[in-house]
């Protein structure tokens, strides 16, 4: 969904390349990645380091905005992703398996202990403090993304389908334990924008 929105406002105020401006593919491939793995680049970048970039009269003079996602769909969302774009053995065996998804989680955050980043964490400052203007959320992608519009003056169409990794209800995939490390390793999102299983 955040590149349908990138992509939505870049060709409503007339950018031709879309992909160059939001920085797909190409900075994904070759930014940085922070220790949790996630990518820094035009894309996914933190809004405290933009911030850190830009005197703070532009950053002020600016609309910052940002959508996130439950934290227990976005996990399923982005295991789909991963498994779509794998070209492993695991992938050809056991393709979209709930099986493996709840194994997987488990390996990831009991066994090797991984340190999950969380949606606030690009949103917001050193002490937790949110510093973006408006926080939209994918299950009500339509209406915020208006919302955003407006504020930008702009008329955009997002169209089509968001999530297309699935059909299945995320709440299927998980098994007790899974959806406890959820609880446990994105319970900074899970409070702030008040998500719920």
């Amino acid at each position: 969904a955040g590149t349908r929105i990138s992509k939505s406002i870049c060709r409503c105020i007339g950018v031709d390349n879309w992909k160059e401006c939001i920085g797909e593919p190409k900075s994904l491939i070759d930014g940085e990645t922070e220790g949790g793995g996630e990518c820094v680049g035009k894309k996914h970048i933190k809004a405290v380091y933009l911030k850190s970039k830009v005197r703070e009269e532009v950053w002020d003079s600016y609309f910052k905005f940002a959508f996130v996602r439950n934290p227990w769909d976005r996990a399923i969302s982005v295991y789909l992703q991963s498994i779509k774009s794998s070209n492993t053995l695991i992938s050809t065996i056991w393709p979209k398996s709930s099986y493996l998804f709840n194994l997987l989680l488990v390996l990831k955050y009991e066994v090797m202990g991984v340190r999950s980043i969380q949606q606030a964490d690009y949103i917001c400052n050193e002490n937790g403090d949110l510093i973006v203007d408006f926080v939209g959320k994918f299950e009500s992608l339509r209406r915020d993304f208006l919302r955003v519009c407006d504020r930008l003056g702009v008329e955009c169409c997002l169209g089509g389908k968001y999530d297309a990794t699935r059909s299945r209800n995320y709440r299927d995939w998980y098994k007790d334990r899974s959806k406890s490390i959820i609880d446990r390793v994105k319970s900074k999102d899970i409070e702030m924008f008040s998500y719920k299983f």
